[in-house]
């Protein structure tokens, strides 16, 4: 029996890909072939996200939901091989170097650092001519452009997608067969939708049998939509005041660090004031890390006041089965715009998105706190979690830090 054709569908960056660090990819320098297995990894986390409003905490459920999909490891009803296929081009890369602007500050050290190769990335504008072959039935159509939908409205590709990089739209036309999944869902930038797409992944689940589950009210084990509404946040999309994709990622990133740092002075320098200055200078601490709530590792450097002072620094980091780790943010921000513009302020938008979820596993995890500085003079030591709801008031408090302006939707 011959296998199904191959479709085509093109994605097209709107702000900044990043794919990695790559030295010389094929002799030119400019060219490698597209990551395949990163973009089913970002689809699969969104699969998930969307499934699970359906699935609550019922993880084996959840797994088959992905399964059926992406494929997974045999293990007794769930796994086997993916029922979607894809194949990607070879893309052109350009090099990037940032400062410690707002720009900068949402890249993070591991992009704007200068160790190593420069990273290398996509231009906004840059298609990327994807193919797929449905070896399943068009429910898994259904739930696999349900995923695309939703890395296209909240998400995007490569490192640093929940800082506002890698947002992609889809182009027209969107030729992959289905059954309930509408293709204007792509093609505009409405996160209006959202429920409409979840009605469509529900009835695929169950097409697929896969039953859903009730849902016990407990907080998510896992980022995931719920349909109260009651374990996510979504708010308007607001008013950029600049003129192009590289300014509006700038004002994104300023105002990020505003406010982490200085949105309220109280707030944003408790956990410095409370716990790092003191573990620095040998003394207790106490108190939660409030900090932490959108997301770690946190570094910290106290700079020299005059000449002689030593500089020192601090990580405070999860780490589950005695090794460091990470805990990505529950915080999404994608910054998109009209198609092209370069005109007037306000032709760019930053659309903000928030799981509430089990910040990290109680079993065999810890926070804590160690001094990174050059012949460290303190051991690490353990830090206070911060509490649940200490975490979703400081995502309350970013959809109520930035002025909604003209929240009407607007296509990019």
């Amino acid at each position: 029996m011959p296998l199904p054709p191959w479709h085509k569908l093109t994605l097209t960056t709107v702000t900044p890909a990043f794919l990695g660090r790559f030295g010389d990819p094929d002799q030119t320098g400019d060219r490698i072939p597209f990551p395949v297995p990163s973009l089913r990894g970002a689809l699969a986390y969104w699969l998930r996200a969307l499934a699970g409003a359906h699935l609550g905490n019922h993880l084996s459920s959840l797994r088959r939901a992905e399964s059926a999909v992406f494929g997974a490891a045999r293990s007794g009803e769930s796994g086997g091989p993916s029922t979607i296929w894809l194949r990607g081009p070879m893309i052109k890369v350009s090099a990037i170097q940032a400062g410690n602007d707002g720009l900068g500050y949402l890249l993070g050290p591991g992009l704007r650092g200068t160790d190593g190769p420069p990273p290398r990335y996509l231009r906004p504008g840059t298609q990327i001519g994807l193919e797929i072959r449905n070896t399943g039935s068009p429910a898994h159509a259904d739930l696999f452009l349900s995923s695309v939908w939703a890395l296209r409205i909240f998400g995007g590709i490569g490192a640093r997608a929940r800082r506002g990089f890698g947002t992609v739209r889809v182009d027209r036309p969107m030729s992959v067969p289905c059954d309930r999944f509408q293709a204007d869902w792509l093609h505009r930038n409405s996160a209006e939708d959202l429920d409409d797409v979840l009605t469509c992944v529900g009835e695929s689940l169950t097409e697929l049998e896969i039953p859903h589950r009730s849902d016990d009210g407990s907080q998510p084990a896992y980022p995931r939509f719920d349909l109260p509404g009651r374990w996510y946040l979504l708010g308007p999309d607001v008013a950029v005041p600049e003129a192009n994709c590289e300014d509006a990622l700038t004002w994104t990133g300023e105002r990020l660090r505003e406010f982490r740092h200085d949105g309220d002075a109280e707030r944003s320098t408790e956990s410095f004031r409370q716990i790092v200055r003191p573990f620095l200078a040998g003394e207790s601490f106490t108190g939660e890390y409030r900090a932490g709530a959108l997301g770690l590792p946190v570094v910290y450097t106290t700079r020299p006041v005059k000449p002689g002072d030593e500089k020192h620094s601090a990580t405070v980091e999860p780490v589950v089965a005695g090794q460091p780790s990470r805990r990505a943010s529950p915080l999404w921000l994608r910054v998109h715009g009209r198609s092209g513009t370069r005109g007037a302020p306000g032709t760019w938008w930053l659309r903000s998105l928030a799981f509430d979820a089990t910040w990290l596993p109680r079993d065999g995890a810890q926070l804590q706190i160690k001094d990174t500085s050059g012949g460290a003079r303190r051991s690490s030591e353990p830090v206070e979690w911060p509490s649940p709801g200490l975490i979703r008031q400081e995502l309350d408090r970013w959809f109520t830090y930035l002025s909604p302006g003209d929240a009407d939707a607007h296509a990019d």
